[in-house]
């Protein structure tokens, strides 16, 4: 993860930080989803393991979750460019054409360097 805004509150908690790193350094797709989950548990409010545990489903092609987790984190953080990025995609590839646009535009305002 790179150091942003919508990342600061990771490089600011170690315990935070040392569950991302294991996670990162873990290459079992399922051992990663487990220790999101984990991340889940122990920081609810926190935008960003809902984001990586939506990503997770995504590449194991459950959109279904994965489209509920980016929800969630959006409702933690209304903001989150990443969130409604990878929501729009999938709600487009899932032919909510207009809902999938909005979250794309939505991505688009809160991070236009990158959308």
């Amino acid at each position: 993860l790179d150091r942003s805004e919508e990342t600061a509150e990771i490089f600011e908690d170690p315990i935070l930080q040392d569950l991302l790193e294991k996670i990162s350094a873990n290459s079992d797709p399922q051992r990663k989803r487990a220790l999101l989950e984990e991340g889940v548990k122990r920081y609810p409010s926190s935008p960003v393991f809902l984001y990586l545990l939506g990503q997770s489903h995504e590449a194991a092609e459950n959109n279904s979750k994965a489209i509920h987790y980016y929800q969630k984190a959006l409702a933690e953080r209304p903001t989150c460019a990443r969130c409604h990025r990878s929501l729009g995609n999938l709600l487009i590839a899932g032919k909510k054409h207009e809902a999938g646009k909005i979250h794309r535009i939505k991505a688009a305002l809160f991070d236009p360097n990158k959308y």
